[in-house]
């Protein structure tokens, strides 16, 4: 019974979001940024509301300057410039967010492969500090 449930659950969802026919339709695509160089160091990324402003933004670590840069989405479908964060880190980072000090912003969160952890504290008005 709830296999049935869950297949049903799963047919309507797909025609509420498709035509009808097994084509989904998506809007135009919106470019963040035009660099090559930018688009082809991308090593790490993460879809994040970043300052919490109801509109999810764009966290990315791309090995060209081993930089971590955030982009802003300021809405209808539009993204700030690239804000940096941090350039020169160790090579290969992860990149991660969560609020490690309570204080309702979500800080940034490192690994490295030398095995070092680092955290980027967000201060609530979109700068982050080491």
């Amino acid at each position: 019974m709830i296999l049935k449930i869950f297949f049903a659950c799963c047919f309507l969802m797909f025609f509420s979001i498709s035509n009808g026919i097994g084509q989904t339709s998506f809007g135009n695509e919106t470019v963040i940024t035009s660099s090559n160089r930018a688009a082809s160091a991308l090593q790490n990324h993460l879809v994040v509301d970043l300052n919490q402003d109801g509109r999810l933004d764009l966290l990315i670590y791309a090995i060209i300057n081993e930089k971590i840069a955030w982009y802003r989405n300021l809405g209808n479908g539009n993204f700030s410039i690239q804000k940096v964060i941090s350039v020169n880190n160790s090579d290969d980072s992860e990149i991660a967010v969560a609020d490690l000090d309570g204080d309702g912003s979500l800080d940034i969160i490192t690994v490295y492969d030398d095995h070092n952890i680092g955290w980027y504290k967000n201060n609530g008005s979109e700068l982050f500090f080491r």
